[in-house]
């Protein structure tokens, strides 16, 4: 894990990781955005770090956003888990 201290408990953390053909990327940021990429794909030659990549798309996606939604969206747009995780 790295993380970014800001003081005050402000602080973004984020962590990113690898098995054959596939990459992945969480993070935590200080005003509370998390996020988790999984991708299909791996550089097996180890020349290609993708996490620098997905970062900077991330970032740039969350720059774009104006508004966040005022209720959790999640069962509306799966509807399988409006009951909950219980089967």
């Amino acid at each position: 894990w790295e993380v970014r201290d800001y003081g005050g408990g402000a602080r973004n953390t984020w962590h990113n990781g690898s098995l054959p053909s596939t990459t992945s990327y969480v993070v935590r940021t200080q005003d509370g955005w998390d996020y988790a990429v999984i991708l299909n794909r791996r550089d097996e030659s180890g020349q290609t770090d993708y996490s620098a990549e997905v970062d900077n798309a991330m970032w740039n996606a969350y720059a774009q956003i104006s508004s966040w939604p005022a209720t959790d969206a999640f069962p509306e747009m799966l509807p399988l888990f409006r009951a909950g995780f219980d089967f």
